[in-house]
């Protein structure tokens, strides 16, 4: 049965991509490397045309055409991870080689690569793009003496018709197709289910943790980058104590030059292989050991790091894993062992999903790892709990005076810090935010007014690690909009950092009070009635402790009854409705007052007013804020306003008739 190259490679390739490519290797002897072009191409030509002169491969995978570095390079067709796109076939390499079995289902075709030897090859119904998947499904078909190991996947080579085989030994048989059937079709999963391979080993190797980043610049960042960090490898330490370490080699990135124990089969006479330990290279392949020969001799060719480990095992080096995430979770992730919870401190950054419970970790991270101290392979998250190198927390607390530390220290004790800094850097730091300041010179219309909420305002912004005194703002209801925009605005300043409650609540020791816990600004709101000035100074002792410059401690109690000790960091922001809601008594030195406005603008104001509560025109007020020149502020002591006066019963009223100048703010 003839088949011609042209015919054969478009069939298996048929559906690919135009930005995909096919590509081919070529190699004149075997202490030679592979020479790599795309086909059709003049060097895939020349190959074709001079056959005996070496033996030619396509890669099963297609790949994505190299980039020039500088004009006038030649390009570099590769066939490493990052070149691959799409795996279109699988291939049973090596049957009736070193007692490998023949696979029970018929496969698309069968390629005679030596009297003997056979290349088994499975057309797939659907390109598989989930190499890793791919690769681990190869590995796991060769364990079961379905083909050879150590031929690798998404990247592994497999001879062309008419090549020939330069192995010593098989006298330069010519490759030839002996049996065809190209419209026999497969779908992957269903084909290494009955290849007898179990789709559960597959899934627990090549799971990754979701991307749960739920942000504008996480979204942004889809590629695995894995964090370049100094690691002890064992296997690494047992080689140089050995003197298996040498200098005798091409040199190769994220590899060193090791003795290769099975040297003497060189044709050479070098002795040289390579071994990539863990923590070495780029990406994915930080957290992977590998072992390569740099000769293609039919002996070396089939040892994969397995077969090299055996090997070291045997000489009294320890056991360790081909792939080992363990260090790179232990330095992202903290268990912390009060809640039971694991803290990611990476995904910490962007505000949600940064607290996992054992079982969301065990999902995202469902592989087994062989730990040091164990003879069996134990799940991530039993080894990630149990292993003395993992980072422990007590539980986690929040402390707004540290917000440049994530981790605290609290009586000696690890805490994990829940407050973080809001996070307006994209932002352009130097731009005045004029509808902003007209609104709030609208809101206060008093000059002297404006400047003390705007004043207070970035008091919050600048000092996180600071209170203030409390300052109420007294509207007409009608004006509601404008308590409700102020509010909304602070929401996305500093976002998760804004807690509400009502006065009846603020002014009262009722449980549960967990809405003091946990912010730094809290919002009250009117309750419905007036508050009496001899009600006021019944409970003054109250309002002394939770509006106060200092940071109070308190006992918490949430809604179910849990109690913890808390520390109040927040400022208080009072929204009140009627002038007579609230009486001060005369010697009041917590609260200021603001005095409003009784005129309501159209309603076209207040949709342009809305415009601004995004989270781009936030963090323009936020840095105007940030910037703004506060050092003769007295946040100690709330100065006397006009509204103060008139909640002390020294005035008529503080509902201001509106400052038309004060609006040009």
């Amino acid at each position: 049965m003839t088949i011609q190259v042209k015919e054969f490679l478009n069939t298996i390739f048929k559906h690919k991509l135009c930005n995909e490519h096919i590509l081919l290797a070529h190699q004149t002897d075997l202490d030679g490397g592979m020479y790599h072009a795309p086909w059709p191409s003049s060097a895939a030509n020349e190959w074709k045309q001079n056959s005996k002169k070496g033996t030619t491969y396509f890669n099963i995978s297609t790949v994505r055409e190299p980039t020039i570095a500088k004009p006038g390079c030649d390009y570099y067709w590769r066939r490493r991870r990052q070149d691959c796109i799409a795996a279109y076939c699988l291939v049973c390499d090596g049957v009736g080689e070193n007692g490998n079995s023949e696979p029970s289902v018929t496969p698309s075709w069968k390629l005679q690569t030596s009297e003997k030897h056979f290349q088994w090859g499975y057309l797939l119904e659907r390109a598989c793009t989930n190499l890793d998947y791919f690769e681990i499904a190869c590995q796991l078909i060769a364990d079961r003496g379905l083909a050879n190991r150590g031929a690798g996947g998404y990247n592994n080579l497999i001879r062309i018709p008419g090549s020939y085989n330069i192995n010593p030994g098989h006298g330069s048989f010519e490759s030839k197709i002996i049996d065809w059937a190209p419209t026999k079709l497969f779908r992957l999963d269903q084909l290494i289910y009955r290849l007898g391979i179990e789709q559960w080993k597959i899934e627990a190797v090549t799971r990754k943790p979701k991307n749960i980043k739920d942000h504008k610049r996480a979204r942004q960042n889809q590629e695995f980058q894995a964090e370049q960090i100094k690691i002890f490898d064992p296997l690494l330490d047992w080689l140089v104590k050995n003197n298996y370490v040498v200098e005798e080699g091409n040199k190769r990135e994220g590899f060193i030059n090791i003795t290769c124990p099975w040297h003497e089969t060189h044709t050479t006479g070098s002795i040289a292989a390579c071994y990539s330990p863990l923590g070495h290279g780029r990406g994915e392949l930080q957290q992977t050991r590998k072992f390569e020969c740099f000769h293609a001799n039919e002996y070396c060719r089939e040892k994969a790091f397995r077969e090299f480990l055996d090997w070291a095992v045997q000489k009294g080096a320890p056991r360790v894993m081909g792939h080992d995430p363990m260090p790179w979770i232990q330095k992202r992730y903290i268990l912390v062992e009060r809640e039971k919870l694991i803290a990611d401190m990476e995904q910490r950054q962007f505000r949600k999903f940064w607290q996992l419970e054992l079982e969301e970790f065990s999902n995202q991270y469902p592989q087994y790892v062989l730990p040091s101290n164990k003879s069996r392979p134990v799940s991530i998250k039993s080894a990630f709990i149990e292993h003395p190198d993992t980072n422990r927390a007590f539980r986690f607390a929040y402390d707004p005076t540290q917000a440049e530390n994530a981790v605290l220290k609290i009586n000696g004790e690890p805490f994990i810090n829940l407050y973080l800094a809001p996070d307006h850097n994209t932002a352009t730091k130097d731009d005045v935010p004029n509808r902003f300041l007209a609104h709030i010179g609208y809101l206060a219309p008093l000059p002297e007014e404006t400047a003390l909420l705007l004043d207070w305002l970035a008091f919050f912004v600048q000092y996180p690690d600071k209170r203030c005194f409390g300052l109420v703002i007294v509207a007409m209801d009608k004006l509601g909009i404008n308590h409700s925009w102020l509010a909304r605005l602070c929401k996305l300043i500093e976002p998760d950092e804004v807690n509400t409650t009502s006065l009846a609540q603020l002014f009262s020791n009722d449980t549960p009070n967990d809405w003091m816990a946990h912010c730094r600004l809290l919002i009250a709101e009117d309750f419905g009635r007036s508050l009496s000035k001899s009600e006021t100074l019944d409970r003054h002792q109250i309002i002394s402790k939770r509006i106060s410059p200092h940071h109070t401690q308190f006992q918490c109690t949430n809604s179910l009854g849990e109690v913890s000790n808390e520390t109040m960091y927040f400022n208080t922001l009072i929204f009140i409705n009627d002038q007579n809601t609230l009486q001060l008594p005369e010697a009041d030195c917590h609260l200021a007052v603001v005095s409003t406005t009784e005129k309501q603008e159209k309603y076209e104001y207040y949709e342009l007013l809305e415009e601004t509560l995004t989270q781009e025109y936030a963090a323009r007020v936020y840095w105007w804020l940030k910037r703004r020149d506060i050092s003769n502020f007295n946040y100690h002591n709330p100065p006397m306003t006009e509204g103060k006066s008139f909640m002390q019963g020294k005035y008529s009223s503080n509902i201001i008739k509106h400052h038309p100048t004060n609006t040009k703010n």
